[in-house]
Protein backbone atom coordinates (compact mmCIF):
# COMPACT_ATOMS: atom_id res chain seq x y z
CA UNK A 1 0.00 0.00 0.00
CA UNK A 2 1.34 3.07 -1.20
CA UNK A 3 2.10 6.04 1.70
CA UNK A 4 3.25 9.35 0.96
CA UNK A 5 6.80 10.53 2.57
CA UNK A 6 7.02 11.38 5.85
CA UNK A 7 8.39 15.28 5.99
CA UNK A 8 10.27 16.19 9.00
CA UNK A 9 9.40 19.12 11.41
CA UNK A 10 12.17 20.43 13.29
CA UNK A 11 12.72 23.38 15.90
CA UNK A 12 15.13 26.32 14.67
CA UNK A 13 17.40 25.54 17.51
CA UNK A 14 17.79 21.93 16.51
CA UNK A 15 19.34 22.56 13.08
CA UNK A 16 23.29 22.33 14.13
CA UNK A 17 22.44 20.39 17.57
CA UNK A 18 22.04 16.80 18.16
CA UNK A 19 18.20 16.78 17.33
CA UNK A 20 18.98 18.20 14.14
CA UNK A 21 21.69 15.16 13.65
CA UNK A 22 19.57 12.43 14.28
CA UNK A 23 16.89 13.62 11.91
CA UNK A 24 19.50 14.44 9.58
CA UNK A 25 20.45 10.23 9.85
CA UNK A 26 16.99 9.36 9.30
CA UNK A 27 16.69 10.99 6.31
CA UNK A 28 20.31 9.47 5.02
CA UNK A 29 19.29 6.06 6.07
CA UNK A 30 15.55 5.62 4.64
CA UNK A 31 13.49 6.68 1.74
CA UNK A 32 10.67 6.95 3.75
CA UNK A 33 11.08 10.96 4.61
CA UNK A 34 11.01 13.81 2.11
CA UNK A 35 14.77 14.66 1.34
CA UNK A 36 14.57 18.11 3.25
CA UNK A 37 13.42 18.80 6.36
CA UNK A 38 11.12 21.98 7.45
CA UNK A 39 11.90 24.46 10.57
CA UNK A 40 9.27 25.65 12.20
CA UNK A 41 9.35 29.08 14.10
CA UNK A 42 7.26 29.99 16.89
CA UNK A 43 5.36 33.14 16.20
CA UNK A 44 6.18 35.83 18.52
CA UNK A 45 8.03 38.97 16.51
CA UNK A 46 6.21 40.22 13.11
CA UNK A 47 8.83 38.51 10.87
CA UNK A 48 8.72 35.41 12.61
CA UNK A 49 4.92 35.87 12.47
CA UNK A 50 5.45 35.70 8.91
CA UNK A 51 7.88 33.22 8.58
CA UNK A 52 5.42 30.72 10.75
CA UNK A 53 2.44 31.05 8.55
CA UNK A 54 4.18 30.66 5.10
CA UNK A 55 5.68 27.64 6.94
CA UNK A 56 2.36 26.04 8.38
CA UNK A 57 0.70 26.70 4.93
CA UNK A 58 3.02 24.17 3.55
CA UNK A 59 2.71 21.62 6.30
CA UNK A 60 -0.52 21.92 6.17
CA UNK A 61 -0.73 20.58 2.44
CA UNK A 62 1.39 17.72 3.88
CA UNK A 63 -0.38 14.49 4.47
CA UNK A 64 2.60 12.96 7.00
CA UNK A 65 4.62 14.68 9.38
CA UNK A 66 6.97 14.30 12.26
CA UNK A 67 7.63 16.48 14.61
CA UNK A 68 11.44 16.63 16.42
CA UNK A 69 9.94 17.78 19.81
CA UNK A 70 7.14 19.48 21.42
CA UNK A 71 8.11 22.86 20.67
CA UNK A 72 7.33 23.15 16.84
CA UNK A 73 4.07 20.78 17.48
CA UNK A 74 2.60 23.26 20.06
CA UNK A 75 3.44 26.24 17.35
CA UNK A 76 1.96 23.78 14.59
CA UNK A 77 -1.52 23.61 17.01
CA UNK A 78 -1.65 26.90 16.85
CA UNK A 79 -1.92 27.14 13.23
CA UNK A 80 -6.20 26.82 12.14
CA UNK A 81 -6.05 24.92 8.70
CA UNK A 82 -4.75 21.55 8.43
CA UNK A 83 -5.86 18.31 6.59
CA UNK A 84 -8.42 16.85 8.11
CA UNK A 85 -6.69 13.20 7.01
CA UNK A 86 -3.10 14.47 8.09
CA UNK A 87 -1.03 11.90 9.97
CA UNK A 88 1.09 13.66 12.85
CA UNK A 89 4.12 11.81 14.91
CA UNK A 90 5.71 13.33 17.94
CA UNK A 91 9.38 12.58 18.25
CA UNK A 92 9.59 13.20 22.57
CA UNK A 93 11.94 12.82 24.73
CA UNK A 94 11.66 14.42 27.97
CA UNK A 95 9.78 17.18 29.99
CA UNK A 96 10.73 18.43 33.13
CA UNK A 97 7.98 19.55 35.59
CA UNK A 98 4.21 19.40 34.32
CA UNK A 99 2.58 19.82 30.61
CA UNK A 100 1.37 23.51 30.33
CA UNK A 101 -2.54 23.60 29.07
CA UNK A 102 -1.11 24.21 25.71
CA UNK A 103 1.61 21.03 25.51
CA UNK A 104 -1.39 18.59 26.14
CA UNK A 105 -3.24 20.40 23.28
CA UNK A 106 -0.62 20.10 21.46
CA UNK A 107 0.43 16.07 22.90
CA UNK A 108 -3.48 15.25 21.49
CA UNK A 109 -3.04 16.57 17.88
CA UNK A 110 -0.33 13.79 17.53
CA UNK A 111 -1.48 10.39 16.29
CA UNK A 112 1.37 8.13 17.00
CA UNK A 113 4.21 9.53 19.81
CA UNK A 114 7.75 8.00 19.56
CA UNK A 115 8.90 7.98 23.18
CA UNK A 116 12.65 7.07 24.67
CA UNK A 117 11.53 5.22 27.37
CA UNK A 118 8.34 4.31 29.00
CA UNK A 119 9.51 6.49 32.00
CA UNK A 120 8.38 9.34 29.67
CA UNK A 121 5.15 7.10 28.44
CA UNK A 122 3.81 6.98 31.67
CA UNK A 123 3.71 11.42 31.90
CA UNK A 124 2.19 11.07 28.45
CA UNK A 125 -0.54 8.90 29.31
CA UNK A 126 -1.86 11.46 31.86
CA UNK A 127 -2.17 13.69 28.92
CA UNK A 128 -3.09 12.08 26.06
CA UNK A 129 -4.58 8.83 24.61
CA UNK A 130 -1.89 8.69 21.45
CA UNK A 131 -0.67 5.55 20.52
CA UNK A 132 2.37 5.49 21.93
CA UNK A 133 5.98 3.37 20.22
CA UNK A 134 9.13 3.12 22.60
CA UNK A 135 12.00 3.62 20.41
CA UNK A 136 15.45 3.68 22.27
CA UNK A 137 16.76 6.03 19.46
CA UNK A 138 19.66 4.89 17.22
CA UNK A 139 23.07 5.55 16.44
CA UNK A 140 25.05 5.57 13.49
CA UNK A 141 26.90 2.16 13.15
CA UNK A 142 29.61 3.07 11.06
CA UNK A 143 31.29 5.24 13.28
CA UNK A 144 31.95 2.44 15.57
CA UNK A 145 33.54 -0.22 13.57
CA UNK A 146 35.73 -1.07 16.50
CA UNK A 147 35.76 -0.97 20.05
CA UNK A 148 38.05 1.84 21.57
CA UNK A 149 41.24 1.06 22.97
CA UNK A 150 40.34 0.83 26.24
CA UNK A 151 42.82 1.86 28.92
CA UNK A 152 42.02 3.91 32.65
CA UNK A 153 40.42 7.00 31.67
CA UNK A 154 36.67 8.61 32.48
CA UNK A 155 34.87 9.94 30.21
CA UNK A 156 32.14 12.59 30.39
CA UNK A 157 30.67 14.11 27.70
CA UNK A 158 27.97 17.09 27.73
CA UNK A 159 27.20 21.04 27.38
CA UNK A 160 27.82 22.81 30.89
CA UNK A 161 23.92 23.48 31.67
CA UNK A 162 22.65 22.89 34.95
CA UNK A 163 20.93 19.53 34.73
CA UNK A 164 23.61 17.47 33.71
CA UNK A 165 25.19 18.65 37.14
CA UNK A 166 28.49 19.64 35.55
CA UNK A 167 29.60 20.51 39.28
CA UNK A 168 29.14 17.29 40.30
CA UNK A 169 31.39 15.95 37.58
CA UNK A 170 33.69 18.59 38.22
CA UNK A 171 33.85 17.83 42.19
CA UNK A 172 34.61 14.08 41.11
CA UNK A 173 37.63 15.07 39.53
CA UNK A 174 38.84 17.59 42.16
CA UNK A 175 38.48 14.98 44.58
CA UNK A 176 40.07 11.99 42.95
CA UNK A 177 43.81 13.17 41.77
CA UNK A 178 44.59 10.44 41.48
CA UNK A 179 42.28 9.14 38.07
CA UNK A 180 42.39 10.74 34.81
CA UNK A 181 39.30 12.00 32.96
CA UNK A 182 38.31 12.95 29.56
CA UNK A 183 35.63 16.00 29.09
CA UNK A 184 34.08 16.16 25.47
CA UNK A 185 32.28 19.07 25.69
CA UNK A 186 30.81 21.61 22.97
CA UNK A 187 31.15 25.55 24.12
CA UNK A 188 32.26 25.02 27.96
CA UNK A 189 35.04 28.05 27.04
CA UNK A 190 32.30 30.43 27.73
CA UNK A 191 31.04 29.10 30.72
CA UNK A 192 32.36 30.09 33.99
CA UNK A 193 32.95 27.18 35.06
CA UNK A 194 35.93 27.06 32.22
CA UNK A 195 37.94 28.33 34.74
CA UNK A 196 37.89 25.22 36.66
CA UNK A 197 38.53 22.82 34.04
CA UNK A 198 41.62 24.43 33.23
CA UNK A 199 43.00 24.31 36.83
CA UNK A 200 41.82 20.23 36.83
CA UNK A 201 45.62 18.81 36.20
CA UNK A 202 43.59 15.25 35.70
CA UNK A 203 41.29 16.25 33.22
CA UNK A 204 41.60 17.10 29.61
CA UNK A 205 38.86 18.88 27.76
CA UNK A 206 38.05 18.11 23.76
CA UNK A 207 36.19 20.42 22.16
CA UNK A 208 33.32 18.06 20.42
CA UNK A 209 33.42 19.05 16.59
CA UNK A 210 31.48 16.39 15.25
CA UNK A 211 29.47 13.23 16.64
CA UNK A 212 31.22 10.60 18.80
CA UNK A 213 32.87 7.82 17.55
CA UNK A 214 35.43 5.18 18.23
CA UNK A 215 38.42 6.76 17.88
CA UNK A 216 37.52 9.96 19.73
CA UNK A 217 36.54 7.74 22.48
CA UNK A 218 40.11 5.87 22.08
CA UNK A 219 41.87 5.49 25.69
CA UNK A 220 38.70 5.52 27.83
CA UNK A 221 37.12 2.41 30.38
CA UNK A 222 34.23 3.99 31.64
CA UNK A 223 31.62 6.37 30.41
CA UNK A 224 29.95 8.87 33.90
CA UNK A 225 26.90 10.60 32.92
CA UNK A 226 25.40 12.77 35.96
CA UNK A 227 22.49 14.09 34.86
CA UNK A 228 18.91 15.08 36.29
CA UNK A 229 17.34 15.43 33.39
CA UNK A 230 17.99 13.95 29.70
CA UNK A 231 16.23 12.95 26.58
CA UNK A 232 18.86 10.17 25.80
CA UNK A 233 21.52 10.42 26.91
CA UNK A 234 22.40 9.72 23.24
CA UNK A 235 26.51 9.25 24.24
CA UNK A 236 25.39 5.99 26.21
CA UNK A 237 24.82 4.29 23.39
CA UNK A 238 27.74 5.87 21.35
CA UNK A 239 30.08 5.13 24.16
CA UNK A 240 28.05 1.22 24.77
CA UNK A 241 29.02 0.64 20.94
CA UNK A 242 32.83 1.67 21.49
CA UNK A 243 32.98 -0.47 24.24
CA UNK A 244 33.33 1.24 27.29
CA UNK A 245 31.26 0.51 30.19
CA UNK A 246 28.77 3.15 31.61
CA UNK A 247 28.37 4.52 35.35
CA UNK A 248 24.57 6.75 34.66
CA UNK A 249 22.57 8.54 37.00
CA UNK A 250 18.54 7.50 37.03
CA UNK A 251 16.96 9.49 34.24
CA UNK A 252 15.94 9.37 30.25
CA UNK A 253 16.12 6.25 28.40
CA UNK A 254 18.77 4.76 30.94
CA UNK A 255 17.12 1.75 32.49
CA UNK A 256 15.95 0.84 29.27
CA UNK A 257 19.01 0.31 27.99
CA UNK A 258 20.46 -1.25 30.31
CA UNK A 259 17.85 -3.99 30.31
CA UNK A 260 18.15 -3.96 26.22
CA UNK A 261 21.57 -4.45 27.21
CA UNK A 262 21.49 -6.44 29.89
CA UNK A 263 23.88 -4.50 32.33
CA UNK A 264 24.40 -4.65 35.42
CA UNK A 265 21.69 -2.15 37.58
CA UNK A 266 24.88 -1.76 39.92
CA UNK A 267 26.19 1.07 37.58
CA UNK A 268 23.03 3.05 37.82
CA UNK A 269 23.86 5.47 40.82
CA UNK A 270 22.29 8.12 43.09
CA UNK A 271 24.25 11.00 41.74
CA UNK A 272 27.25 11.46 44.80
CA UNK A 273 30.50 11.28 45.38
CA UNK A 274 30.23 8.14 47.33
CA UNK A 275 28.14 6.16 44.92
CA UNK A 276 30.19 7.07 41.70
CA UNK A 277 33.54 6.30 43.37
CA UNK A 278 31.99 3.00 44.80
CA UNK A 279 30.84 2.45 41.26
CA UNK A 280 34.25 3.23 39.65
CA UNK A 281 36.38 1.15 41.77
CA UNK A 282 33.96 -1.75 41.48
CA UNK A 283 34.36 -1.22 37.24
CA UNK A 284 38.14 -1.01 38.38
CA UNK A 285 38.27 -4.17 40.35
CA UNK A 286 37.09 -6.37 37.26
CA UNK A 287 33.94 -7.22 37.94
CA UNK A 288 32.44 -5.88 34.17
CA UNK A 289 33.28 -4.75 30.81
CA UNK A 290 31.47 -4.85 27.76
CA UNK A 291 31.42 -7.69 25.65
CA UNK A 292 31.31 -8.47 22.18
CA UNK A 293 27.99 -9.72 22.24
CA UNK A 294 26.66 -6.31 24.12
CA UNK A 295 28.64 -4.05 21.71
CA UNK A 296 26.63 -6.02 19.05
CA UNK A 297 23.12 -5.51 21.11
CA UNK A 298 23.99 -1.44 20.84
CA UNK A 299 24.77 -1.44 16.80
CA UNK A 300 21.67 -3.53 16.20
CA UNK A 301 19.95 0.24 17.12
CA UNK A 302 20.54 1.11 13.40
CA UNK A 303 19.11 3.88 11.79
CA UNK A 304 17.31 1.92 9.36
CA UNK A 305 15.54 0.14 12.38
CA UNK A 306 14.38 3.27 13.42
CA UNK A 307 12.99 4.06 10.34
CA UNK A 308 11.08 1.01 9.43
CA UNK A 309 9.53 1.26 13.14
CA UNK A 310 8.12 5.20 12.52
CA UNK A 311 7.51 4.18 8.47
CA UNK A 312 5.03 1.19 10.43
CA UNK A 313 3.22 3.27 13.39
CA UNK A 314 2.70 6.76 11.49
CA UNK A 315 -0.43 5.89 9.70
Amino acid sequence: MYKPKITQVLDPSHASWVQGGVFADLRRHSESFTTEEIYLPAPNAFKSIWDWVKTCLVLGKRERLLFSSLTPLENYSKYPIRKRKQSIGLWFTHKEGDFTKRERKALRLADTIFVHSTWEGKKIARATSSKQIVMLAALDTSRFPRASTSEKRIVWAGTSVKRKRPNLFLDLVETRPDLEFLLIGHSWSKHPLFQRVTRLKNLVYKELEGPLGSELLDGCDIYLMTSEFEGGPMPLMETLAAGIVPICTRTGFVEAIFEFADLPKKLIVEPSLDAINEAIQWVRDGNFEITSETRDKILSLSFNRLANLIEANLP
